[in-house]
Formats: structure tokens, C-alpha cells, sequence
């Protein structure tokens, strides 16, 4: 049977100040997806001290033995979603305790020169040494490629121009679309609101049962009619306790309204804080 789980970062929990000068905290994202035949997929997963956490939870989910992760895809270059690859590949110890066959992610060099991101140019030597390590097969992705293991389907839907003018790695977030059995479930990553924008023009093919609110639903980032086109019932809210006690507040971003509208229309929230569970799939 299929099955859908959201991991609880460890800064999911944090719930102190935030924003302005009291710093930004990231709440990592983490998703874990079984297929009918016990194969993984692994989304992002959190910070480095996720990792060993998260080895965990594939333990709990593979059918004994040494867990394989068939596919893990990185949404962006951004340590709360890539730290937990880096977290196992750097750990002689923990790089024992999984096998990753696929790695997916868009770390494109020409993306680092723009700007000289530090976040991606780390990405892409971790992402090096995780190929080192594991012998994992690395795909780059392609808008409208279809990825199918063992009746689980994974579409991409919208990828990043290549532009002078990005200013956040948010911006090369991959828009894909995950089938379990009769769920769908459209992640996105921290996609910004220009990508939303462009992705919405995909109408129907956005039309979702879970979706993942892009960049842990703080309001810097958002799009009605996105939402509108996603339709979906339950929306996943990769957040910490202090983010969102401080995004619904309005305090940073103008795209409360458009949240507010997801969430509104959606009949249950899952929010990372509330707990590493299972999220019920058809």
C-alpha cells in the first residue's frame, strides 16, 4: 500500500523570535514517499542534523535490511533542503546505513555564475560528492519528463528559465507533480511567486489532492490563481511554530491573502511541526 510521510525537521520545532534582526529561521522540508511494492522516494529532508533522523525514518520504512532509496529528489539549492544528502554523504557511518540509486536535482553551474551563490555553488560540491559516494545515478530534469517506479509517477510540470536577474535559489525550485496510487500530490519546492505565476498558465495540469505550500507558506511567496488551478484538500506546510506565528501576522511579504485562500479552501493542514505521520493517500 502506498503511503506519504512528512518528517519533522528539528527546526520545525523553533519558536522563538523571527525575522528582522532577530534572523530568519528555516524550517528544512522533508517528505518520504512508499510505493505499493515498498520502494522510496525521498524529497529534500531537512538541515545536516536531520540526517541522521531521517536515516531513521527510512529504516522504519524499508522492508529490513539496508534501506534503498530509488529516488531522491532535491527540490533547490538550499541547505534546508539539501542538508540531509550532505548530512549522510559526509558521514562515514551514515553513508553505510542507505543506498541511493537516483538523485534529482537541477544544480546547474551556469545558475551559480550569475549571481556567485554561495548556497548553489555549495550545492553543487555536495551534490558531487553524494554522486562520489553513493554511485547514484544522477538525472537532470526536463519540463514534461515522467519518472514511474513501481506505479508511482513523478512529472515535472515547470522548471527554471535560465535569467540574469534571479536573486534567490528559491527561484530554481522544480514544480513536479507525485502519483500514488490515485493521489496527487504537487510539491513546489520554495518556487517564488514569478514561478508560481508562470506555472499557474498550466491549468488542469496542476489540479492536485495535497499540495505543498511553496516556501513553508511564509507570505513572501504565493499565487491565487496557482492555488486556484492546484484545488486541493489538503495542503502540506513545511513551517516552524515561530514562522508562522510571524507570517500570518503579515510581517514579511504581501501574499497573505493568497495563502490564507489555500489553506482556507483546503479541509486539513498538515504543518512539520505538528510531527513526523503519515499523511493519508488513496
Amino acid at each position: 500500500m502506498e503511503k506519504l510521510i512528512q518528517y519533522a525537521t528539528k527546526s520545525s520545532y523553533y519558536d522563538g523570535k523571527f525575522g528582522g534582526g532577530d534572523g530568519w529561521i528555516a524550517a528544512g522540508m522533508g517528505y518520504l514517499a512508499k510505493t505499493k511494492s515498498g520502494r522510496l522516494i525521498a524529497i529534500d529532508g531537512g538541515f545536516p542534523e536531520d540526517a541522521e533522523d531521517f536515516v531513521k525514518l527510512l529504516s522504519d520504512y524499508s522492508d529490513g535490511g539496508t534501506p534503498e532509496v530509488e529516488l531522491w529528489i532535491i527540490t533547490h539549492p538550499h541547505i534546508d533542503h539539501y542538508g540531509v544528502v550532505r548530512g549522510i554523504t559526509e558521514s562515514k557511518e551514515l553513508s553505510k546505513k542507505v543506498k541511493i540509486k537516483q538523485i534529482l536535482c537541477l544544480f546547474e553551474k551556469e545558475f551559480a555564475e550569475i549571481e556567485e551563490n554561495d548556497f548553489v555553488k555549495d550545492g553543487i560540491a555536495v551534490l558531487g560528492h553524494a554522486i562520489d559516494v553513493t554511485g547514484a545515478e544522477l538525472i537532470t530534469p526536463k519540463e514534461g519528463d515522467e519518472i514511474c517506479i513501481d506505479g508511482a509517477n513523478i512529472k515535472i510540470l515547470s522548471l527554471p528559465e535560465f535569467t540574469m536577474d534571479y536573486d534567490t535559489p528559491n527561484y530554481l525550485s522544480i514544480i513536479f507533480m507525485l502519483t500514488l496510487g490515485e493521489t496527487k500530490v504537487l510539491f513546489t519546492g520554495d518556487a517564488t511567486s514569478e514561478r508560481l505565476e508562470k506555472a499557474a498558465t498550466l491549468g488542469d495540469e496542476l489540479k492536485c489532492d495535497i499540495l505543498q505550500m511553496p516556501h513553508h507558506g511564509l507570505c513572501d511567496t504565493g499565487d491565487i490563481d496557482f492555488y486556484k488551478a492546484a484545488g486541493a484538500k489538503t495542503v502540506l506546510v513545511p513551517i516552524c511554530k515561530a514562522g508562522e506565528r510571524s507570517m500570518k501576522s503579515g510581517y514579511y511579504g504581501d501574499a497573505v491573502k493568497a495563502n490564507e485562500y489555500a489553506e482556507a479552501n483546503a479541509e486539513k493542514i498538515y504543518r512539520s511541526y505538528e510531527g513526523t505521520l503519515e499523511i493519508p493517500v488513496k
